[in-house]
């Protein structure tokens, strides 16, 4: 499955809790994602996440290295769910290649598409599982599966999809 970047977060670091794209369970640290807005000229797109093209991800990076106190999240959808999005709503979701920008993948998580809430906090899969943990890179078909129950499981967040976490340390 091929995925695309729809963009990135500021989270706080060093952190020592699980990785995951909700910003409940890894926080988003608000001032340094007000400043990457304010000094780089980046706006927060449709997936309450700043929208960061190829262009500008190398300004961003050497930013963000020079703060001890957080590091980006890249959140990557599935290309074709992202690609749907963009025709049915007349955007463009800019995007740049997560690999190639020396960023971390740290898993799968199952969340709703928009809010980005993480399902694996839910406490009936939370004690399935045994715990929050994200699904390892390679586990796409359980990642699948466990969206499959989020959706009917918690329809008020749905539609879920599998997201792919990176982080820039």
């Amino acid at each position: 499955m091929d995925f695309t970047c729809v963009g990135i977060d500021v989270r706080q670091w060093p952190w020592s809790g699980p990785f995951n794209a909700d910003e409940t369970g890894w926080e988003r640290n608000e001032g340094r994602f007000s400043q990457l807005m304010a000094d780089l000229g980046l706006w927060q797109n449709e997936y309450q996440l700043l929208e960061v093209g190829s262009e500008q991800i190398s300004d961003v990076l050497r930013l963000v290295s020079s703060w001890s106190d957080c590091a980006l999240l890249a959140v990557e959808y599935p290309s074709e769910i992202v690609r749907t999005r963009d025709l049915r709503l007349g955007v463009h979701t800019a995007s740049f290649s997560v690999e190639s920008n020396r960023f971390t993948c740290r898993g799968l998580d199952v969340c709703d598409f928009s809010g980005l809430f993480s399902v694996l906090h839910h406490p009936d899969i939370a004690s399935a599982r045994d715990g929050t943990h994200l699904f390892k890179p390679d586990e796409l078909l359980p990642a699948l599966e466990l969206l499959q129950f989020a959706n009917v499981l918690d329809p008020s967040h749905a539609p879920f999809a599998v997201a792919r976490l990176w982080s820039s340390k």
